[in-house]
């Protein structure tokens, strides 16, 4: 008998999360969403757009701590709205563009089985909510320290930064599923990809210190404050610009899905 020339090709345990996402959803949507898993974290450029977006998250405000007095006599709105941009990144910039599709034979593919596309952004909006779990606690817990907040705080802080996150990466997946590039990085859809999904979580954090700033003028927040007290005003002004972004950032979803349904994408 000669040499054997067979390769036995041995595969690792999947880690913890993967076993979770296996036994908690078992059906045919729980596959996909492993598969889309493993083929979105197995890829460099993808991990390095989340370390990149976390980095620049912490930066901030480490210089301004560093540097300034920032971080004393602070509330929390305030945090939120200075910093809420930070999270932003953290959500849209590992979402959008690349990892999605990769040519227009798996958009066929998908747009051959029954609710292909929707169950494939679904799947992918589940995978970034996992990610962005982690994600947020890394960010909100070295802004905690760094900014010094209590523990009412830091929950808070860790909350409203989840929901910033997880509407920046629905703002991505549904811009990107509306003019997928196919991992073409240089390509004028991937471009406009970029800039749109950044630019929309920016504009609506913006918006809401625009709005919370015309309540002042108006007196109004004197009036919220007499009725909901001053912490609940702290509440409501950091909750406005983290739901204001779930919102656009679901009309997005929907509208990319319908897209991607199309024989014409």
């Amino acid at each position: 008998a000669g040499a054997r020339t067979e390769r036995i090709i041995t595969v690792g345990r999947e880690n913890f999360i993967l076993r979770g996402v296996r036994k908690l959803t078992s059906d045919s949507f729980g596959v996909l969403l492993v598969v889309n898993m493993k083929d979105y974290f197995r890829k460099a450029q993808n991990l390095s757009k989340m370390f990149y977006g976390v980095i620049l998250a912490i930066v901030l405000p480490l210089i301004m701590t560093l540097f300034t007095d920032y971080g004393v006599g602070k509330d929390l709105g305030d945090i939120i709205a200075m910093f809420g941009m930070m999270f932003a990144m953290v959500g849209a910039l590992p979402f959008v563009g690349t990892g999605f599709l990769e040519s227009k034979d798996q958009l066929w593919i998908l747009q051959s089985a029954p609710q292909g596309a929707s169950r494939f952004v679904k799947s992918r909006l589940v995978m970034a909510a996992i990610a962005d779990v982690f994600l947020t606690l890394i960010v909100a817990v070295t802004m905690a320290f760094v900014l010094g907040l209590n523990a009412v705080d830091s929950l808070l802080l860790l909350g409203f930064g989840f929901m910033v996150v997880i509407g920046s990466s629905m703002v991505a997946i549904g811009v990107t599923a509306r003019n997928p590039n196919y991992e073409d990085t240089k390509s004028p859809a991937h471009q406009a990809n970029m800039m749109i999904a950044i630019a929309i979580p920016m504009f609506a954090m913006i918006g809401s210190i625009f709005l919370f700033v015309f309540l002042a003028v108006m007196g109004l927040d004197v009036v919220l404050e007499s009725m909901i007290g001053p912490f609940g005003l702290q509440v409501l002004s950091a909750l406005i610009g983290p739901t204001l972004l779930l919102s656009v950032g679901s009309i997005f979803v929907i509208s990319g899905i319908r897209s991607l349904s199309s024989p014409d994408v």
